[in-house]
């Protein structure tokens, strides 16, 4: 539950808001930022996988 969480805030609208005009990147950076957040969430749930469901 907590992966799909986090990958609902990774993904939230206001992210690609946040780094498109706040931040003024490029669509394409902006896609990689949000790229980066959901390879995050998953090689971190996978981690905790890997341990038996334990955080490190």
């Amino acid at each position: 539950m907590r992966t799909l969480d986090a990958l609902v805030a990774a993904t939230d609208v206001h992210v690609w808001k946040l780094a498109r005009q706040d931040l003024q990147r490029s669509r394409a950076e902006a896609a990689r930022i949000v790229q980066m957040l959901v390879d995050a969430v998953l090689a971190q749930a996978s981690l905790i996988s890997s341990n038996g469901g334990t955080s490190p």
